[in-house]
């Protein structure tokens, strides 16, 4: 499952927790089908680590670490690698601790 992150959000800002729970759903359903995800992060132009904290980091309080981590991710400048990484990090500690 590919997932066009712009066209998904319909913006090409990845900025609210809104859009994030948007994308989130989708991550679910591609983990719950035990398909291979792939994110395609073309046309963003910008995010915040709360739109990653809300799709991305809350799916390890739901899924184990190692299915969170195969998703892959393409085409993401350098920023929105960076979120991405941080917010898994803060979430894999957060979630490790409950």
């Amino acid at each position: 499952m590919e997932i066009n992150v712009k066209e998904l959000i319909k913006t090409e800002f990845a900025i609210k927790a809104e859009k994030g729970e948007i994308l989130h759903k989708e991550l679910e359903k591609g983990i719950k089908k035990n398909e291979e995800i792939v994110l395609d992060f073309s046309g963003i132009e910008a995010s915040t680590t709360r739109f990653f904290n809300v799709s991305i980091g809350k799916l390890y309080g739901e899924f184990s670490e190692e299915t969170i981590d195969n998703i892959k991710i393409n085409n993401a400048n350098e920023v929105v690698a960076n979120q991405i990484e941080v917010s898994k990090n803060g979430s894999k500690i957060f979630y490790s601790s409950k």
